[in-house]
């Protein structure tokens, strides 16, 4: 049986449920037959007797290497950031005496021993797993000997949950360092506690909490998500997942605090600065100014050492705290009030501000990436800042900047509570794996965001390109499109464009396509016009509003099933929008990122068909 069919109660600490493997209640690391009461989770009777066979198995030593790894466990976690978790389960293995340790299992799963007389038998899940790490790296590129055996210029930083403490910061680097090979081995540490739900444990088989295929599904972006969790890191002690703190979260913190204070300036800026950077320059910067910019700059040097010692939830709420310190500068410095008595002195304080936000967006990034993304278009920025360690003035008076945009939406808490309902586990609905059933009113499509990479004339034909469209996975996909007498490859190369992305794969004149580049085609002028997203990554979907979503979506036949559904464009709030015309509903569902940004076209008119 694998270890993980077989519980009972901890021979440790007398907790019941333990795994065959390990106890989750000590952390402590088990073999099947030291259970106490042990029985089959998939037995068809509880009281089914297990049956105790002699196999034989290769055991890691790792009493007789005490001695060595003490000293190594010494050096690391006082010259590296271990957290204290980390650092009392270890410090309590070593203090208990370090056991022999089984690492092969009779199973078919796994890897196979490569050792004569065991190839019948696999490689412990938790001895071969971390090995994985190298040989991703070995995938990844042929130089991953220059990471992982290269310790004098390489430092390995490690994330887990507290649970994988042993395999990770005991038999891994033992394994490593007894291998006598140069390797690179652990320097930090940062082992989580537990994230509990609504102040229960999570199950996916009881239907307790929402996982991240369900994340996906629901129209929160996932910037929220990552902020949430993130300014929910339990780093010290478990933390709770509770739909009421998201929303607190999200819209008194995040929308409140980042949001408004870009949305705020950029509109201001736009319509009062003839939408470029006003005149400024440092030597026309007052005391107000001074101070907040060495206010700013402290700040970041927190927020650096935060980061440097894998402290991701301080890391963030030092971000927010920079955010909050350019709302109370605006209020000081009276910039709103200025616009009608010194514009010239209010265009100053806006060309720091927006300077400041190329700055804090470099800050963000590694929380918030698709908000820094849409952030670094709204400046216009070439690309993206890097962190740096004091504000710097790169954006020169008339630098022109690109229309606002909604950085982060208001979660609406009606929604938020369908959802708690959705995922308490009362109905189980939370274990499927579609957030529409097949009769509810939904969307068939399956849309991204896409960036054209490469353009490329068909050689076959004199109206098709080879496109190659990165959709935020490993390779872009091959699309063939019927644009070449509506588009140069100038125009392309580098364009973001709305992809059909569950179309059937077909050949056309000798080339597959593995996707659909929607554009909509004037109904009196024939013109046609590739759709146009808002600001965000490639791979970010593009959903049909009020429609839920089936995942995975249906694979779509061109003819049997796409060329059967009503998209056209329809003008909203003075702009065209391309949307899904729903039979049950009877009504248009205009295409929309999930922040709510709209996907827009330009140059065609309303009632103009969508393909």
């Amino acid at each position: 049986l694998a270890d993980r069919f077989v519980e009972g109660e901890c021979p440790l600490c007398g907790a019941d449920g333990a795994r065959g493997d390990q106890c989750d209640a000590c952390s402590g690391l088990l073999n099947a037959i030291d259970l106490k009461n042990p029985r089959c989770k998939v037995a068809h009777s509880p009281r089914e007797p297990l049956i105790i066979k002699t196999s034989k198995h290769l055991f890691f030593d790792l009493d007789k290497i005490q001695p060595g790894f003490e000293q190594w466990f010494e050096t690391s976690s006082r010259e590296g950031t271990w957290t204290p978790n980390s650092l009392a389960v270890t410090s309590a293995w070593l203090k208990k005496g370090l056991q022999p340790r089984c690492v092969t299992r009779d199973l078919k799963w796994g890897v196979p021993v490569p050792i004569e007389g065991f190839e019948d038998k696999v490689f412990y899940v938790w001895f071969d797993a971390p090995i994985g790490y190298i040989s991703i790296t070995a995938c990844y590129t042929d130089e991953w000997r220059q990471w992982w055996h290269n310790p004098k210029n390489v430092e390995l930083h490690q994330f887990i949950g507290k649970d994988n403490i042993p395999f990770h910061c005991i038999i891994f680097p033992a394994s490593l360092i007894e291998a006598d090979d140069n390797y690179t081995v652990l320097n930090h540490m940062s082992a989580t506690e537990y994230l509990n739900y609504e102040g229960t444990k999570f199950s996916k088989s009881k239907g307790v909490g929402i996982f991240g295929n369900h994340c996906r599904e629901t129209t929160i972006p996932a910037d929220v998500w990552r902020y949430y969790l993130f300014s929910n890191r339990p780093e010290a002690n478990d933390s709770n997942f509770a739909w009421d703190d998201l929303e607190a979260k999200s819209n008194s913190e995040l929308l409140a605090n980042l949001g408004n204070l870009y949305a705020r300036v950029t509109k201001f800026v736009y319509a009062h600065f003839d939408r470029k950077v006003p005149e400024g320059s440092i030597d026309r910067f007052e005391d107000t100014d001074r101070e907040f910019i060495d206010e700013v700059n402290t700040l970041i040097k927190e927020y650096i050492e935060d980061m440097e010692k894998a402290k991701l939830k301080d890391g963030l709420k030092t971000v927010m705290k920079i955010s909050q310190a350019a709302n109370g500068y605006l209020q000081r410095a009276k910039a709103w009030e200025l616009i009608k008595s010194n514009k010239e002195r209010c265009g100053v304080i806006m060309y720091l501000v927006l300077n400041f936000f190329r700055t804090l967006s470099a800050l963000f990034e590694p929380f918030l990436p698709f908000t820094a993304q849409k952030a670094n278009v709204i400046l216009n920025l070439d690309s993206a800042p890097k962190i740096v360690e004091t504000i710097e003035f790169v954006l020169a008076p008339g630098h022109p900047l690109n229309e606002p945009v909604l950085l982060i939406p208001k979660l609406d808490p009606k929604y938020l509570k369908e959802l708690a309902a959705r995922f308490s586990g009362n109905d189980g609905s939370s274990s499927s794996s579609s957030s529409a059933a097949p009769d509810d009113p939904h969307s068939p499509l399956d849309i991204r965001v896409g960036v054209i990479e490469s353009v490329e004339a068909h050689a076959e034909s004199d109206t098709l390109y080879l496109l190659k469209v990165n959709v935020g996975e490993a390779t872009p996909k091959d699309v063939v499109a019927g644009l070449r007498a509506h588009y140069t490859k100038e125009e392309l190369e580098g364009r973001s464009v709305a992809l059909l992305c569950n179309l059937k794969e077909a050949t056309i004149r000798g080339s597959v396509s593995q996707g659909m580049c929607l554009a909509a085609e004037d109904r009196k002028t024939k013109k046609v016009r590739l759709l146009t997203p808002p600001a965000a990554a490639p791979g970010t979907p593009i959903v049909t509003q009020g429609l839920k979503v089936v995942i995975p979506p249906a694979p779509l036949d061109l003819k049997l099933d796409f060329q059967k559904l009503t998209l056209k464009t329809v003008e909203e709030a003075g702009a065209i929008k391309p949307a899904f015309f729903h039979k049950k509903t009877k009504g248009s569902h205009a295409f929309q990122t999930p922040d709510g940004a709209f996907v827009t076209v330009d140059g065609v008119s309303a009632g103009s068909k969508v393909k």
